[in-house]
């Protein structure tokens, strides 16, 4: 009796255990399953990172179809590759220690902080403090699997925007959606285009816009409206230690330096470097100056001079000195002394009409200074750097330009064509470039690189003409802007999302229409070079007539003098 009671335990214990073993074996299962249908909403079939610790590795599904790469949170997490993958999965077991494997990964030069990561634990009062640690590192696409391992029907998938209107910016996780292991799953992670409720957006600038119908500004403006952000523009100085709800953001160049250091969006606006250069046959001051010894002007002047005398001598009939007459002549020219003036209507009708021949003198004179100063010089431009080396003109270089010079120029062509400058015509001042350039309008004496898109924009403000310029391609290349960022990576999707729409719809080259309109609109109130020419041909028919009715005045006169002399007698 007591054998039989002994053997029927046994085979209740051993029925027991299987039964267990089955129950756990089935709840192992169903956690997989909820693991593996997580993964599947939010990666669907991309590669992933798997980061876990040794004991959690219970949570790890191992047989998701995902191209996987497994690290241990034991060894070092800067190995990860930006190329490889934006998806990450952490199993988190303590919270310490998952602060210090996102503490490793941001240390990463190669950190997706725009990557789509999902964390595994299996504690519920984990979840607000996942959110807040992963906001704080500009982390917004996130989701958060809570498994229970007891009862697979209480597991749940938690998502948050940040930029919620209750969870201040992504300060504090006030608002958490969530949805059961048991019913199928929506991927609720924040989409790149959407309402970010006034959230306080930095942007960078080196300088203050110039054009605000520039594909810059516009595209901010357009940031603005459709995501709903407070975009302000500040130094970058003034931004870099700021509250952690402040989005970053800056506009650069697309270099190779950039494009290791930053997140950029996608090109909004090609440009080139132009090299402005003086004009060809520059009139300068001391050339201007030396007009007024012309020998044609004074030859006429002196041969007028002595014809007026001689035919004051020969009228005279020879009765006063050649010497009286000369004085005369010189105070009626300088001083307009009329006490000298004789009698004789047919000598005062000469002396009319000589001063009225200086007038003309000299307003032909003017005339033709005025037009030397307006006219457009002629000859060839400087066309190419080699021109400009051989032309010994000094080379300014704002700070901004050369930046931008450094970081795009060709390597291989520089070293040979820069040594050929002299270091002494190199001039490197602490001025932007449209200050730069007003200086250069204002001189014309040297040479400048500038930004072309900053030369129109400029051309506009300062109302002048396009300046003569060149491009050399061996120096610098096409640049092309872009936005940046250095760790709200998350915020360049969505600027993406609006410079591709504003560049399929075709409402970027609207703009540069618009721009053009308006700048040869302006530009057509400049005076232009055909002005400048008819300008001096009025000012020498000016003259003419002024000389005309001079002489017409004095016949009147002297005729009317006649008549008086008649009468009189």
């Amino acid at each position: 009796m007591k054998v039989r009671n002994v053997l029927y335990f046994v085979l209740l214990a051993r029925v027991s255990r299987s039964t267990g073993n089955v129950q756990m074996a089935s709840n192992e299962t169903s956690l997989l399953t909820c693991t593996e249908k997580a993964i599947e909403k939010l990666f669907g079939e991309e590669t992933l990172y798997y980061i876990f610790n040794n004991n959690t590795s219970y949570l790890l599904p191992f047989y998701t179809k995902n191209p996987k790469v497994i690290i241990n949170a034991k060894g070092r997490l800067r190995i990860l590759n930006k190329k490889s993958s934006h998806n990450v999965v952490i199993l988190v077991d303590h919270f310490e220690a998952f602060k210090g494997d996102i503490y490793e990964l941001h240390q990463s030069s190669r950190f997706p902080t725009n990557g789509r990561f999902l964390v595994i634990t299996d504690n519920f009062q984990l979840v607000e403090k996942i959110f807040g640690l992963l906001w704080r590192q500009k982390i917004v696409y996130v989701a958060v699997l809570v498994i229970n391992r007891r009862d697979h029907n209480k597991s749940r998938l938690f998502t948050a925007d940040p930029h919620d209107a209750s969870n201040d910016c992504g300060t504090t996780p006030n608002v958490i959606h969530h949805q059961s292991c048991n019913n199928s799953l929506v991927d609720t992670l924040p989409k790149p285009l959407r309402n970010y409720h006034m959230c306080l957006a930095a942007f960078g600038i080196f300088a203050q816009p110039l054009d605000q119908l520039s594909r810059r500004n516009y595209t901010l403006r357009v940031l603005a409206e459709v995501l709903n952000v407070s975009l302000i523009a500040l130094e970058y100085r003034e931004y870099q230690h700021n509250d952690i709800e402040i989005i970053d953001i800056g506009e650069r160049f697309l270099t190779y330096e950039n494009y290791h250091t930053s997140r950029l969006s996608h090109v909004f606006q090609r440009d080139i470097i132009v090299w402005i250069v003086p004009p060809p046959n520059a009139i300068s001051r001391l050339e201007i100056l030396f007009i007024s010894f012309e020998k044609e002007v004074w030859l006429l002047v002196v041969g007028v001079f002595v014809l007026f005398s001689l035919a004051w001598y020969v009228l005279n009939r020879f009765k006063i000195g050649i010497g009286r007459i000369i004085i005369n002549a010189v105070s009626i020219t300088l001083c307009g002394s009329t006490h000298c003036i004789p009698k004789s209507s047919t000598l005062r009708f000469l002396i009319m009409c000589y001063i009225i021949y200086s007038i003309h003198i000299q307003i032909a004179y003017v005339a033709n200074l005025t037009r030397l100063m307006m006219s457009v010089p002629t000859g060839k431009p400087i066309g190419s750097f080699q021109q400009l080396v051989e032309a010994n003109i000094t080379i300014s270089i704002d700070r901004i330009t050369l930046h931008i010079l450094a970081a795009t120029w060709n390597e291989d062509m520089v070293s040979a064509k820069w040594n050929n400058i002299n270091s002494e015509k190199v001039k490197l001042p602490k001025q932007h470039p449209p200050e730069l350039l007003h200086e250069w309008y204002a001189n014309r004496n040297f040479c400048m690189p500038i930004m072309l898109n900053t030369l129109h924009d400029m051309e506009l403000i300062l109302r002048v003409r396009t300046p003569d310029y060149f491009t050399d391609q061996d120096l610098s290349l096409p640049t092309m802007k872009v936005f940046a960022t250095t760790s709200s990576g998350y915020f360049i999707d969505s600027v993406d999302e609006v410079i591709d729409r504003l560049t399929e719809n075709g409402f970027y080259d609207k703009l540069d229409k618009d721009k053009k309109f308006y700048a040869d609109t302006k530009k057509s109130e400049f005076i232009t070079e055909e002005q400048v020419t008819a300008l001096s041909f009025e000012q020498v028919s000016g003259v003419l007539l002024i000389y005309c009715f001079g002489l017409l005045l004095s016949l009147m006169v002297f005729i009317g003098e006649l008549i008086v002399y008649h009468c009189k007698k």
